[in-house]
């Protein structure tokens, strides 16, 4: 009797990320016997594989006749963010006019993709292009295992090596499909968590750290740096290039509105803001994509007897504007500014607690035992040592926030990043180098995975 074979179909942007991926699968499957790979894409490409042009498809597709009604039709369960494609890159970005209608087209191509072949598999990247978004949402409303692929390097400790992360939701759900998780030996893990821990809390590496070095291009101290990239910007053919000159002329108008570190209250909340343009707003935000519109949200619902202290991301300094920052000092007597230089850690080990929309600064702020309001999506929202708005007014949590007492649980928080190493490769405790194996690295974690979700078919 033929054995049945194992279908596994994988999104591609362009020739050359198929080129890489399929270099990548062939290394990994090339021992597990009839495994079938269809690649599909928006652009005519080549493959010795399957191959299935989005395009095709989206002709056939029957557009509703308003946006209203097109929404209305999305499942809330799933579509937790219904406007996906103003996450997209391309659409940030302004290098192609992506609407509602090119979601729509994807969303019901998918749709009839799944209903007529029968994957086991589905696999796509890491980043917020629609599609590979879509394919994940449609293959949880058909029921259908997928994984989008992100290198989550942070949870190593001191950011070292390679770690790939099998994610099951594009929301960052850590519990659904958990009856797929690698299942790494239990000391490995803990062992794991233990180095991390130990790379925070006692030798206080930055996990922001690495964000200070992207920065260099727009740097207020380097004005040289700014002319450079003020031709760049000239020739670019995106939207961000001029808004991160702008925010490089404001970053240094800032400079002079910063509260000194040594000035800062003895009780006070701190936000440090997202990247403006980041999926973790757009993406994984609903409601609280705008990073001024959120400081209101938070200065509007918090006592004038509570002091708040925001640190815009390292990465993106002057995104709000001076004038803009002087108005917010001016209307709230309670909120300052600090420079985005200064260590999370040092001045959230200060603070009383941390405002986050669901960026990494909340995991370092559990760690070190503060609490956390997280007003996004993500992978820790659900622990009960986090805070929400969800079920309370934001007054009520923020007014429990100010107080001494932390409601963090050191074992919630060891159980979450156990549960998150099961998802992800290699092994606890190995970090591969980055430059040398990653070819390796990528062609054993689709070994390890298709072998083990074929066992399991």
């Amino acid at each position: 009797m033929k054995k049945k074979s194992y279908n596994i179909a994988v999104f591609v942007r362009d020739q050359e990320y198929l080129d890489q991926i399929e270099q990548y699968l062939e290394k990994s499957y090339k021992n597990i016997e009839n495994i079938t790979i269809t690649y599909i894409s928006e652009h005519k490409l080549k493959s010795k594989h399957n191959l299935i042009n989005l395009n095709s498809y989206y002709d056939e597709v029957n557009i509703p006749q308003s946006e209203k009604e097109f929404y209305d039709s999305l499942d809330n369960k799933y579509w937790k963010n219904k406007k996906i494609y103003k996450a997209d890159p391309r659409y940030v970005t302004n290098i192609k006019n992506i609407t509602w209608i090119d979601q729509c087209k994807l969303i019901y191509s998918c749709r009839k993709i799944y209903e007529e072949k029968s994957f086991d598999l589905i696999l796509m990247g890491g980043a917020a292009y629609l599609f590979w978004i879509v394919p994940q949402l449609v293959a949880l409303e058909k029921n259908i295992l997928s994984y989008k692929l992100f290198f989550f390097d942070y949870i190593n400790p001191y950011f070292d090596g390679i770690r790939l992360w099998f994610c099951t939701d594009p929301f960052w759900d850590i519990d659904i499909n958990s009856n797929y998780d690698f299942k790494w030996e239990k000391s490995k893990a803990r062992n794991h968590i233990k180095d991390l821990k130990k790379s925070i809390i006692e030798d206080d590496f930055n996990l922001d750290a690495i964000a200070l070095t992207l920065r260099e291009d727009f740097t207020p101290k380097k004005l040289n740096n700014i002319i450079k990239n003020i031709l760049k910007s000239l020739l670019s053919k995106d939207n961000l290039g001029p808004k991160r000159l702008k925010a490089s002329i404001e970053a240094r108008k800032n400079q002079k509105l910063y509260i000194d570190f040594d000035n800062l209250p003895e009780k006070f909340l701190l936000f440090p803001l997202n990247q403006p343009v980041d999926e973790q707003l757009l993406l994984r935000a609903p409601g609280f994509e705008d990073n001024y519109k959120n400081l209101l949200y938070v200065l509007e619902n918090l006592s004038k007897d509570i002091t708040l202290i925001v640190k815009e991301h390292p990465v993106n300094p002057g995104m709000i504007e001076a004038k803009l920052i002087k108005k917010l000092m001016s209307d709230y007597n309670n909120v300052y500014f600090i420079s985005p230089s200064i260590p999370l850690r040092k001045i959230l080990r200060k603070s009383q607690g941390l405002i986050t929309i669901n960026s990494t600064s909340g995991l370092e702020s559990l760690l070190i035992n503060k609490n956390v309001l997280a007003l996004g999506m993500g992978y820790y929202k659900k622990l009960n040592s986090v805070y929400t708005v969800d079920n309370h007014p934001v007054k009520d949590v923020l007014e429990s926030m100010s107080e001494e007492k932390s409601i963090v649980d050191p074992v919630e928080i060891d159980f979450l990043l156990e549960k998150i190493l099961n998802q992800t490769f290699p092994e606890p405790g190995k970090y591969p180098d980055k430059k040398l194996e990653i070819d390796k690295t990528m062609s054993e974690a689709f070994y390890y995975k298709i072998k083990q979700l074929k066992s399991q078919s």
